[in-house]
């Protein structure tokens, strides 16, 4: 059978060996959303956003990189509509990366995950699990 007339059933022990996907995954009521910026610029650019109505917090897990300057942390966030709070945990630098920051903010009934940057040249991607 050709691979594209593949089904799992239900209950089955079938196996993919990969999914592609491109947009969002849906688990229930959690989404999950990846997001790339590879053109970050000095001053405020955005990584990724989506609807305040969506959940009500969300963990972003995320990769900043240079050419040679390396970080990977997670940032989780809480929100009621109207206020947005959030905590970072990082690793150390490989490199340096005091040159760009992560934030979380609302603006227009959406989540914004935000890189400030004191100069281009960084790319950010980004996973974030809203719940």
């Amino acid at each position: 059978m050709p691979s594209w007339k593949k089904v799992i059933i239900s209950g089955s022990d079938a196996a993919l060996n990969d999914l592609n996907l491109t947009g969002e995954l849906n688990v229930d009521t959690t989404k999950l959303r990846t997001y790339e910026n590879n053109g970050i610029t000095s001053g405020t650019n955005v990584v990724g956003s989506f609807p305040t109505s969506d959940g009500n917090g969300a963990n972003f897990e995320y990769v900043i990189k240079s050419t040679v300057d390396y970080r990977v942390g997670q940032i989780m966030a809480v929100w009621d509509g109207v206020d947005v709070f959030y905590n970072e945990v990082t690793t150390l630098d490989l490199g340096n990366t005091s040159d760009i920051i992560l934030q979380v903010d609302i603006l227009g009934g959406n989540i914004r995950l935000l890189a400030d940057s004191l100069s281009p040249g960084w790319t950010v991607k980004a996973l974030a699990k809203v719940l």
